[in-house]
């Protein structure tokens, strides 16, 4: 599902524009090679496996797969999906699930992250460490909230990705995210905590 709008940040470097197949395809191959490529999957939530087996794909048919993804993002109707630029140059990926998820524990448990919740993944290694992460996480958090649709957003993260969770949590954050739970572990064996972030007694504006 496409996003209504293109979103700025408050840096005109960064921007969220609509998925496209013939642009973000490519990138997408190179973000997922070698070692740089296989810890990206481990942080986004992937298995070993499932990461090794898309790392170790050759080029020609991690492309098919990869224009797959990005079709399939962009036709999907319970999501939002944005691509980030940084300075014109496709980086990473950002999207919202709109509709609760419920997701498989040990031994048969379950579950859910509720909807909406962003995820977010910067591909390009040297766009890291830029803090378009967090510009591009508070642009879709403005436009989620804006309307007073929602008044909570979640999210969760590999607890060891130090890096997602300090955006999440940062005091200097314009919208700071709270442990929702205790920590889990995913059928997967992959451990995480979800977030919440809740709009109490503020008034969102239009931006």
């Amino acid at each position: 599902m496409l996003a209504k709008n293109e979103l700025n940040t408050n840096d005109i470097d960064v921007k969220l524009v609509f998925p496209n197949v013939e642009r973000d395809a490519p990138r997408s191959v190179e973000w997922l090679s070698g070692e740089i490529g296989n810890s990206t999957m481990l942080l986004m939530g992937n298995s070993e496996k499932d990461a090794d087996n898309i790392v170790n794909m050759p080029d020609d048919q991690k492309l098919i797969e990869e224009r797959n993804r990005v079709k399939e993002f962009i036709e999907k109707n319970d999501q939002l999906n944005w691509t980030i630029q940084f300075k014109g140059k496709a980086v990473g990926a950002i999207w919202v699930d709109l509709k609760d998820k419920v997701i498989d524990l040990e031994k048969g448990k379950k579950i859910t992250l509720k909807g909406p919740s962003p995820h977010i993944m910067i591909g390009d290694i040297e766009a890291r460490g830029k803090g378009i992460g967090p510009k591009a996480t508070q642009a879709v958090m403005d436009y989620l909230l804006r309307d007073g649709e929602y008044s909570t957003i979640y999210t969760r993260a590999r607890t060891n990705n130090q890096r997602i969770i300090n955006m999440l949590t940062s005091p200097k954050s314009k919208y700071i995210f709270k442990e929702d739970g205790s920590p889990y572990t995913d059928g997967d064996g992959l451990e995480f905590q979800n977030f919440k972030y809740e709009v109490v007694n503020e008034q969102i504006s239009n931006t």
